[in-house]
C-alpha cells in the first residue's frame, strides 16, 4: 500500500499538481463520488412577481352593542364564511353573509382597480414581499366621493384581514382580503 502511495505522489509531482485535481484510487474508480458545489451563503428567500389579491365582500346586519359582543353573542355566519367566523364574531353585527368574492393578480409595484357591489371600488398595489409576508397599498373608495381608506397593509399569506364599514340602518359592510404568492411553473422543454 506504502508502494502504491509513493508511486501515487511520484507521478503528481511529475506529472504537475494542477493537471490533475486529485490522485484517483481504485475505490473510486467502482464507487464514483459526484462532488456537488456548496453555496457560499444561505440562500434568499424566493421572490415572487405577482400576488393574488381576494376580497370577499360581506353583509352585516343586526348592529349590537360592544358589551353584547363580550356576553359570548353567538354570530350567524353563512357557511362560505366559517374560515373567519372567529374573526366576524368579534365584531358589533349579529349575522353576516357573504355578497361577493373575487380574486385579482397584480404585479408588484402595479396598481389594479376592483370594483365592488353597490360603487365601492379598491384599488391595490403590493409594495414589497419579505418572509412570506407583503406589503400591500390599499385604497377603498365608496361611490367615488368617500375615501374609506388610504393605508399600506401587512399581510401574512394565508390569512384574511378584516375592514369595514357601517351604515345608519344597523348594516356594514366587511371587506375580507387575502394575499397568496402566484407559483409560477418553470417551462420545460420536451426533447
Amino acid at each position: 500500500m506504502r508502494l502504491i502511495l509513493l508511486l501515487i505522489g511520484l507521478i503528481c509531482s511529475l506529472v504537475g499538481r494542477d493537471s490533475l485535481a486529485r490522485p484517483m484510487y481504485f475505490a473510486d474508480a467502482v464507487h464514483p463520488v459526484v462532488s456537488k458545489s456548496v453555496p457560499t451563503s444561505a440562500p434568499k428567500s424566493e421572490a415572487h412577481e405577482e400576488v393574488t389579491v381576494r376580497v370577499r365582500t360581506v353583509q352585516a346586519q343586526q348592529a349590537i352593542s360592544t358589551s353584547q359582543i363580550s356576553r359570548r353573542h353567538v354570530a350567524s355566519v353563512s357557511e362560505d364564511l366559517k374560515d373567519i367566523s372567529k374573526k366576524l364574531s368579534r365584531l358589533p353585527f349579529q349575522s353576516f353573509k357573504l355578497l361577493s368574492s373575487q380574486t385579482l393578480q397584480i404585479r408588484f409595484n402595479k396598481q389594479a382597480e376592483m370594483h365592488l357591489v353597490d360603487g365601492h371600488k379598491l384599488t391595490f398595489k403590493p409594495l414589497q414581499e419579505r418572509d412570506k409576508r407583503v406589503c400591500l397599498w390599499m385604497e377603498w373608495n365608496h361611490g367615488g366621493k368617500m375615501e374609506v381608506l388610504n393605508t399600506r397593509l401587512h399581510f401574512n399569506y394565508g390569512e384574511s384581514m378584516l375592514t369595514g364599514m357601517e351604515s345608519a340602518d344597523d348594516t356594514g359592510i366587511i371587506l375580507a382580503v387575502d394575499v397568496q404568492p402566484v407559483q409560477h411553473l418553470p417551462y420545460h422543454y420536451n426533447s
